[in-house]
């Protein structure tokens, strides 16, 4: 096989050089290779053909040059270099990252607006009326009984809530407040009535727990007015009103 295609190759060449250079045509040519003339006539007139068309095939002045222009340009556009590659991926980790750490911060941020309200809310506790954290306290106050959807714990926090009006009253007149004991008396008064109303809500379904929740108000009131009754006598003449209108306060 490999003689054969190499006698091939070599026939074709005085062939083709027979028609060229000599003048001869393609049947005088071929008829010196008498043997191999049915597989060389093919390969000779496609190399004639070829060897007319060669100043068409041929490059144009600039073609390669050109041509290699375009394929570096596409190149450099379909596989951009390892910089580029790197410079995007990190481009792309740098947002992601962002986005992570604006992610965590607002929860950071969340996490301690919510710990500090906490503990402005348990500061406030302790407020009396004339402290910044007073009007937090009340607040408060009405917003666990505006979430409040049980009447028991309605009325166990209009006892808890009478229970601080008289502690306040307390707290004033040791620091000397005198000036704060008459809305401070009148605001224990109606947290008071309050109790009372949901006190008498409860006693039709919830006998038990509005007797328990009356004898811890009445056993309050009792304590207040013998501390009061030992604390009117160490302040103004003035203030001693005030304190007496929050002695007469009752339950019945």
């Amino acid at each position: 096989m490999k003689r054969r295609r190499k006698l091939l190759e070599e026939a074709l060449t005085k062939a083709l050089a027979a028609v060229q250079e000599d003048g001869k045509d393609i049947n005088e040519a071929l008829a010196e290779f008498p043997a191999l003339e049915d597989e060389l006539r093919p390969r000779l007139e496609a190399a004639l053909w070829l060897q007319g068309q060669k100043s068409t095939l041929d490059m144009r002045p600039g073609y390669q040059q050109a041509a290699q222009r375009r394929l570096v340009a596409q190149a450099r556009q379909a596989s951009p270099s390892r910089f580029v590659v790197f410079f995007r991926r990190m481009k792309r980790f740098s947002q992601r990252f962002q986005w992570i750490a604006r992610t965590v911060l607002v929860g950071f941020l969340l996490l301690a607006y919510g710990f500090a309200l906490f503990q402005v809310s348990d500061l406030s506790q302790a407020a009396i009326p004339g402290d910044s954290l007073y009007p937090l306290k009340l607040f408060i106050e009405q917003a666990r009984l505006t979430v409040s959807l049980d009447p028991v714990q309605d009325a166990r926090l209009q006892v808890e809530f009478s229970r601080r009006r008289s502690d306040e009253i307390a707290a004033l007149i040791f620091e000397g407040r005198f000036d704060l004991l008459q809305p401070t008396v009148q605001a224990f008064e109606q947290e008071v009535s309050r109790a009372r109303l949901a006190l008498r809500a409860l006693q039709p379904r919830h006998r038990s727990q509005a007797v328990a929740l009356s004898a811890e108000l009445s056993n309050m009131v009792e304590s207040q007015n013998v501390i009061l009754g030992l604390l009117i006598q160490a302040i103004p003449e003035e203030a001693r009103i005030e304190v007496r209108q929050a002695m007469k306060v009752s339950y019945k």
